[in-house]
C-alpha cells in the first residue's frame, strides 16, 4: 500500500476507514454500471466500516435536506446581503465543482475525436492516459460476446513490472501482492478467452501512477467543461465577494 494513502475518514468522527481502497470506491454504489461483485464488496465494507457509514449517511442526509427544503444554508454578515449571498453561493459552487472533479470518472483525453470502431469492446477504466494514485486500481472493460473468461495483463513501459491474471468478470482489482509502483507508465491488455472472440485489435489502454499533486492536476484537466466552468464561476464569485467586503471595511 502506498505511503501516501490516507484514512477515508478521521476526526471529528473519531473513526478511520478499515479498508481505504474500498472506501474510496463507495461512490460506485450509486453507479448503475457498478458490477455485482464490486457492489457486494462495497455493501459488506459499508456494513463493517463505521467511518464510511457516517460519511455516507451525512452526505445523504445533507442532500435530502437541501432537496426537500428541510435544510437551509444561511449566510450571515455585516452589511451587503447580496455580497454575503454571492460569497455563500460561490463557495457552494466551488465545493460542488471539486466534488464532481473527484467523484465523476475522468473524461478520456481524446473525448472529442470520432474513433474508428469505438463501439467495439474496450477498456473502460483506467481511461486512456489516466493518472491514478491508488497502488491497486480497478481495471474494468466492456463485455465480449461469447467470451468465457478474460486474460488481463498490466506491464510497465520499462518492463520492470508485470502482473497477469484471468477472471470471468468484466472488472478486477490489481493484487495488493503486486502493487503498482509510483512514477511510471503502464500498458493494459485484456484478451477474451477463447481468443477467437477477442476484438481484432484487442483491448488496450495505458495509464500512469503518480502522487496526489499530479493526480489532482490530471482530474481537473480531464473533467468536463461544465464542471470546470462551475469551479471557475465559484472562484470568481468568491473573489468578487471578498473584494467587496474588504472595500466596505476600509
Amino acid at each position: 500500500m502506498s505511503n501516501e494513502q490516507r484514512p477515508v475518514a478521521t476526526r471529528p468522527f473519531e473513526h478511520e476507514c478499515i479498508e481505504p481502497d474500498l472506501g474510496r470506491e463507495l461512490w460506485r454504489l450509486d453507479d448503475p454500471q457498478c458490477g455485482q461483485e464490486m457492489r457486494t464488496d462495497l455493501e459488506i465494507h459499508l456494513e463493517f466500516c463505521a467511518a464510511c457509514r457516517v460519511t455516507r449517511s451525512l452526505a445523504a442526509r445533507t442532500a435530502n435536506g437541501l432537496a426537500d427544503g428541510r435544510l437551509h444554508i444561511h449566510v450571515g454578515g455585516r452589511g451587503g446581503t447580496a455580497t454575503a449571498w454571492l460569497g455563500g453561493g460561490s463557495l457552494l459552487a466551488l465545493v460542488a465543482s471539486l466534488a464532481l472533479i473527484l467523484l465523476l470518472p475522468p473524461v478520456p483525453v481524446h473525448k472529442d475525436m470520432t474513433l474508428r470502431g469505438e463501439e467495439e469492446p474496450a477498456i473502460l477504466r483506467p481511461v486512456a492516459d489516466e493518472v491514478v494514485v491508488d497502488a491497486t486500481p480497478i481495471v474494468r472493460w466492456s463485455p465480449v460476446e461469447g467470451a468465457a473468461r478474460y486474460r488481463i495483463s498490466v506491464e510497465s513501459i520499462d518492463a520492470k513490472y508485470r502482473w497477469e491474471t484471468t477472471t470471468e468478470d468484466t472488472e478486477i482489482r490489481i493484487s495488493d501482492q503486486q502493487p503498482i509502483p509510483e512514477n511510471n507508465r503502464f500498458r493494459i491488455t485484456v484478451d477474451a478467452i477463447p481468443e477467437i472472440f477477442s476484438p481484432p485489435e484487442g483491448m488496450n489502454s495505458s495509464f500512469r501512477r503518480s502522487g496526489r499533486g499530479p493526480w489532482f492536476k490530471y482530474r481537473i484537466g480531464s473533467s468536463s467543461n461544465a464542471v470546470r466552468l462551475l469551479g471557475a464561476a465559484g472562484l470568481l464569485g468568491m473573489l468578487i465577494s471578498a473584494t467587496s467586503l474588504f472595500l466596505r471595511r476600509q
